[in-house]
């Protein structure tokens, strides 16, 4: 938010220097992120008169001027016809020899003939208002010669404070609120504008309001006017705050928003039917042609302002384009009205506009603003419009009661860690305009405040608290040793879980991503599934491919995984987050590999060694088209997916991306992926590990090939081998699948490793075949496999 330092020192007695007020006011109130004191220099620019025209003689183009420039002999100067200047034109005037900006030097030279002896400058020549090409023609008082340096806003010094820092207050996002906050963090006198009541005319506007909470208060003015250029202060203090300046009516309604924070607008009361006015609600479907130049839809949510039932403006976001101010324009309606926030910011979410106004309403303005700026309003139209008042319409059917908020001392020390004297929270209070009672109870002193109408922040009595020890001062309450009981937190397995696996993943070598925890319509069908009515939907998306609170976290991935895949030939990826169902929340693993000789193996892989890294006894399955177990199988190739358990409940799955999905999303390479659950990783991860001394005799590797049916899978045998092992078996791996020569159909030849070790004895051969025996014996009982003898 911007703000005019020289606006500012109107109201503020003393304003103190840029740059201490950017410092006290970072201190006690707002984030001033930027003080620009300007600093063009235009020394040799001055206010010239034309007072002698005539055309060049040697171009048809040119025009030489004779010019009143405070000296004792006039300048002559040619210029073009970029703007039709007549005899009598006051304009900045570059006199030579002299540098404006964008180092373009003027000097005296003769042209077609012709001596010119300096420049007429256009704004965006002089650094203002860059993208209107036109001349600055001053008012006919404005002494000749005088350097525009003091009669333009060249070196205006501007205040940017962060919104942010204030965004819960309403009163600080126009002029007058910060001049009071100024006031009162500075202890100086306030000196506000004081305009005239509003006039006492019938009214002439027959205004409903549909529903009060929408709309606590509507103020309707008739008056005729005379569009014209304003007068330069509003202009220059628009200018200033970063507002272009149109004409007259439309800028003293921006005018009014700078300097009382309250948005007006006004209506073409001829381009109007009859003279009602009514705020209600949006029918489904109904459309707006806005100022933006665009044709909005709306829906119920979103609050009109309505002439004979047909919409002309989106209330407190943008007018209509049918009912706007024109160059024709001779009557207005001017709407000095009060808006709920929470009307406001869903209608301005809806039809996807952020205006200034809407930004003031959202913080939530009391209804009382209306009528000092409406008055406001009328004074400098009257002033500065030729308006004249036909008639005026207050529609205010319950005025709210000011606020009132008790604050014991006791309360105000035990918060703030401070005792504060009487009569310093009865002045730092008073100076926001509250009204302080001070009583005496069995406990200590009581302050009763009342709150003033435009604080509508205020409403508990830890919002006077914090007013109390921000405007004292922080810096200024003494330090003091924390005392008391400190209690050891209750851990979150989960987030603990969540930390070693992004240690694991990345030393594995895989990228961490951060996505969107959104995705669209045309997501749910590229994944294959059928469940798009199983999911929560924003009302409001940013955008279609954002609608729906995501239930897997594979579909960024595989967005991912298409962006970057002609980067490199393998990617692999892994995100933690958040999953959105209608009755629960939970936090999920995903991880894909794309690319590489065999991706599937090395998901498997990556998930087994993180289970082991989480110190989980798991057991993997083959599932085959279960539903119940495993959804979704639109997107597994083969309608299969392994099952991680542990005690019987899964963990996740993994599984090979199918080739439809595959297509769906244009991936160019094979690509695996493993979900899992982390608060089933959490439940079953142990931080106590059983331990055992290393053994002193030798580890023997044992290498066996079993032929079993296609359908078991390796998950199946490596339980038996574990379930024979004794104490005996040190690890197990997976060495070849072979199909082929030698092999029967439906059958497949798996070659596996065991690493055999004693705690005792160095085994012998003979018990080491004694062990695989019995293993043969126990695989062609559970799982009919026979042992491959070549």
């Amino acid at each position: 938010m911007i703000y005019s330092y020289n606006w500012l020192r109107e109201y503020v007695a003393d304003i103190p220097e840029a740059k201490k007020l950017m410092t006290e006011l970072s201190l006690h109130s707002v984030e001033v992120e930027e003080i620009d004191e300007g600093g063009i220099e235009l020394g040799n620019v001055v206010v010239g008169e034309l007072i002698e025209r005539r055309t060049h003689p040697n171009a048809d183009s040119l025009n030489i001027g004779i010019f009143d420039v405070g000296e004792p002999e006039p300048r002559q100067i040619i210029f073009g016809g970029v703007a039709a200047l007549k005899v009598g034109d006051k304009l900045p005037v570059a006199l030579a020899p002299t540098i404006i900006p964008d180092e373009i030097k003027i000097k005296e030279r003769k042209l077609r003939g012709e001596l010119s002896q300096g420049m007429c400058c256009l704004k965006s020549e002089l650094g203002i208002l860059d993208r209107e090409e036109a001349v600055h023609f001053f008012e006919p008082d404005v002494i000749n010669g005088t350097p525009i340096i003091g009669v333009l806003p060249l070196n205006e010094t501007v205040i940017d404070i962060d919104n942010k820092s204030m965004t819960h207050r309403a009163d600080l996002f126009c002029h007058t609120g910060i001049a009071r906050e100024i006031s009162a963090v500075f202890n100086l006198s306030l000196n506000l504008p004081k305009t005239a009541p509003l006039p006492k005319v019938k009214p002439t506007l027959d205004i409903k309001i549909a529903d009060t909470n929408d709309c606590p208060r509507y103020i309707g003015i008739e008056l005729s006017v005379n569009l014209g250029k304003s007068p330069d202060f509003i202009s220059q203090r628009l200018q200033a705050c970063g507002v272009k300046s149109i004409n007259n009516v439309v800028d003293i309604t921006n005018y009014i928003m700078l300097e009382f924070g309250e948005p007006t607008h006004a209506f073409d009361a001829d381009k109007l039917s009859g003279n009602s006015i009514e705020v209600r609600r949006a029918r489904t479907g109904e459309t707006i042609a806005t100022l933006d130049h665009e044709t909005k839809t709306l829906t119920e949510d979103v609050l009109l302002i309505t002439n004979n039932d047909k919409a002309i403006a989106v209330a407190g976001v943008i007018g209509g384009t049918e009912s706007s101010v024109t160059d024709t324009t001779t009557r207005i309606i001017l709407e000095v009205a009060n808006f709920s926030a929470l009307t406001v910011r869903r209608s301005a979410k809806i039809v996807g506009l952020r205006t200034d106004g809407a930004l003031r309403w959202e913080k939530g303005l009391s209804p009382e603003l209306a009528e000092p700026a409406a008055a406001r309003a009328v004074e400098l139209l009257l002033e500065y419009a030729g308006a004249k008042v036909i008639g005026l319409t207050d529609v205010y059917p319950k005025k709210p009661e000011l606020t009132q908020i008790s604050l014991s001392a006791d309360y105000l020390s035990r918060l703030s860690g401070f005792e504060f004297e009487p009569k310093v929270v009865q002045k730092l209070l008073t100076a926001l305009g509250c009204k302080v009672v001070t009583k005496k109870s069995k406990t200590g002193k009581v302050y009763n405040v009342e709150i003033p109408w435009w604080r509508t922040d205020l409403v508990i009595r830890e919002d006077l608290v914090e007013e109390i020890v921000r405007l004292y001062g922080v810096n200024k309450i003494p330090e003091q040793q924390l005392i008391g009981a400190l209690s050891v937190p209750n851990q979150d397995l989960e987030l603990e879980i969540i930390s070693k696996i992004q240690d694991h993943l990345v030393r594995c070598g895989l990228t961490e991503t951060y996505n969107y925890s959104f995705y669209g319509a045309d997501d749910i069908i590229k994944m294959g599934w059928d469940d798009q009515v199983d999911h929560l939907s924003i009302q409001n998306p940013l955008s279609e491919d954002l609608r729906y609170l995501r239930t897997s976290i594979l579909p960024r991935l595989l967005d991912n995984i298409r962006t970057n895949q002609m980067q490199s030939s393998s990617i692999q990826l892994f995100e933690v987050g958040h999953l959105y169902f209608s009755d629960r929340e939970v936090r999920q693993l995903a991880l894909v590999i794309s690319g590489g000789a065999e991706p599937y193996r090395v998901a498997r892989g990556l998930a087994e060694s993180l289970l082991s890294a989480l110190n989980i006894n798991f057991t993997t399955s083959v599932i085959v088209e279960e539903a119940s177990k495993c959804p979704r199988w639109g997107m597994y190739q083969g309608k299969q997916a392994l099952r991680f358990e542990s005690a019987g409940e899964k963990l996740g799955t993994a599984g090979i991306l199918s080739a439809q999905v595959q297509s769906n999303w244009d991936i160019l390479r094979g690509t695996a992926f493993v979900t899992l659950s982390i608060p089933i990783l959490a439940k079953y991860s142990s931080t106590k590990r059983a331990m055992r001394p290393i053994s002193i005799f030798p580890s023997v590797p044992l290498d066996l090939s079993v032929i079993v049916d296609e359908s078991v899978p390796w998950g199946d045998i490596e339980a038996v081998v574990r379930s024979h092992g004794s104490d005996l078996l040190q690890s197990i791996e997976v060495i070849d699948i072979y199909r082929g020569e030698a092999i029967p159909v439906g059958k497949k030849s798996l070659s596996f490793r065991v690493i055999l070790q004693s705690q005792q004895q160095t085994l012998e051969m003979s018990a080491m075949e004694k062990w695989r025996d019995g293993l043969v014996v126990d695989l062609g009982k559970k799982l009919d496999a026979t042992l491959r003898d070549k």
